[in-house]
């Protein structure tokens, strides 16, 4: 429980919420069910008949960042900030968009008044863990994902972020078994099976390396980079013929796309 009341998370105890109009309600349920589009445009309306209505503003806030409106997102945030000092979602959501605004400064400040008021705030830490990251502040970073991991072990989402802080210090096994435990909860993401196929050729794990990027064009189709970086890995393990392959591949792909920028020019 928040300031005044207030149940701060969309699907919050309905009896401890008045005045709740129509608009409002469709928005929420439509933000519930994913229609985020629908929810934005439900919220608006509920802030034009009542623009006091606070959860109504966090639910356009939430609609905008999901949108990757993330300016918008902040504004909306910062108006519920202004009513509601004490208002942690608020607080919370305004520092993701900070961090994907890579305005990570902003982010961290944000991030710190939400553990100030509610220090086991696991979200506040992953987004500092992400902040430090783009300072450049690698070993606070990996500090920060450690005390979050000893907060929740199960948060997959840090995992990610940690084996790239890995690769920046060359630490090849590590980074290779943050991005293998992330990819037990997301096995298609495309971008984790290439760092963890670099990673791999980095560490002179070749045959790992084309797993990882044979996966990762069977998931998001033929990539130049993958077909080069498999090549690498399968010369390294002696397949010439098949690196030979991908490399013809890879000049395909290159020239068809020099001709496509050609002809619209």
């Amino acid at each position: 429980m928040c300031a005044k009341g207030f149940v701060w998370c969309i699907g919050g105890t309905m009896d401890k919420v008045r005045a709740m109009n129509e608009h409002y309600l469709q928005g929420r349920d439509a933000l519930v069910a994913g229609n985020v589009a629908e929810a934005r445009d439900a919220f608006v309306e509920a802030l034009r008949q009542e623009p006091g209505n606070i959860r109504a503003r966090i639910g356009y806030a939430m609609s905008c960042q999901s949108l990757k409106d993330y300016e918008r997102a902040v504004e909306a945030y910062g108006e519920v900030i202004q009513r509601a000092q004490q208002a942690v979602p608020a607080y919370e959501g305004r520092a993701a968009c900070y961090v994907e605004m890579r305005k990570a400064e902003l982010a961290l400040a944000d991030a710190e008044t939400v553990m100030r008021l509610a220090p086991s705030n696991t979200n506040c830490r992953y987004i500092r863990v992400r902040a430090l990251k783009e300072l450049g502040r690698n070993d606070e970073a990996i500090a920060e994902s450690n005390a979050l991991l000893g907060m929740d072990p199960e948060y997959f989402e840090v995992r990610f972020v940690r084996g790239t802080l890995f690769m920046a210090r060359g630490e090849w096994d590590g980074a290779i078994q943050e991005f293998s435990i992330f990819l037990k909860f997301r096995p298609e993401d495309v971008n984790a099976l290439r760092l963890r196929g670099v990673t791999a050729l980095y560490a002179g794990l070749h045959e790992r390396a084309a797993a990882d990027f044979t996966e990762g064009m069977r998931i998001g189709g033929e990539d130049a980079n993958f077909l080069a970086r498999r090549a690498q890995a399968l010369r390294a393990l002696g397949r010439g013929e098949e690196a030979a392959r991908d490399t013809q591949r890879l000049f395909e792909i290159l020239d068809a796309k020099k001709n496509a920028r050609t002809r619209e020019t």
